[in-house]
């Protein structure tokens, strides 16, 4: 029994000193030169009037966006449309980025309904002309390598290439 416990712990503690390595590697970018600043987060509270809509980013079979509030938001559908200035295009960022669970803010300059065929029904099309995410930034859905990136900023290890 003594050998089988030696050889459990041995065995844990290699695994987390190989999870330490991995993230270390991963990361090591950031320690040895910061991270360019691409867009900084602003906080929910600081929205105040404007007509904007709230959306987090989704794989949804002709959407690219989950509607989830706002003061433009049309309650009458799930998942939207966004024309105009968008992070996806602005930005090309990386998968992991976009499914972290981030919550961008587009404000609205005209709603409308239009039919789409990829899914065959009507839907949600908001022309939009600026974006920003909400506070905290998740840079990684993997929690163990979001723990040491700022929650305050959009950065160029977030995107597949620069532009």
């Amino acid at each position: 029994m003594k050998i089988f416990k030696n050889g459990f712990l041995k065995a844990i503690v290699g695994m987390l000193f190989f999870l330490l390595m991995l993230f270390i590697i991963s990361n090591l970018p950031a320690f040895i030169k910061p991270d360019k600043i691409l867009k900084s987060a602003i906080f929910y509270s600081g929205l105040g009037k404007q007509n904007y809509i709230l959306c987090q980013p989704c794989g949804v079979t002709g959407f690219e966006w989950r509607l989830i509030g706002g003061t433009g938001a049309n309650n009458a559908f799930d998942y939207c449309i966004v024309k105009g200035e968008d992070p996806l295009g602005e930005l090309k960022p990386k998968y992991e980025f976009m499914t972290a669970g981030n919550t961008f803010v587009f404000y609205v300059e005209e709603k409308r309904t239009s039919f789409s065929e990829a899914i065959n029904e009507d839907a949600s099309e908001y022309v939009v002309s600026e974006w920003d995410i909400l506070y905290p930034v998740r840079h990684d859905d993997f929690f163990m390598f979001d723990l040491f990136g700022s929650k305050k900023y959009i950065t160029e290890t977030d995107i597949l290439e620069k532009r």
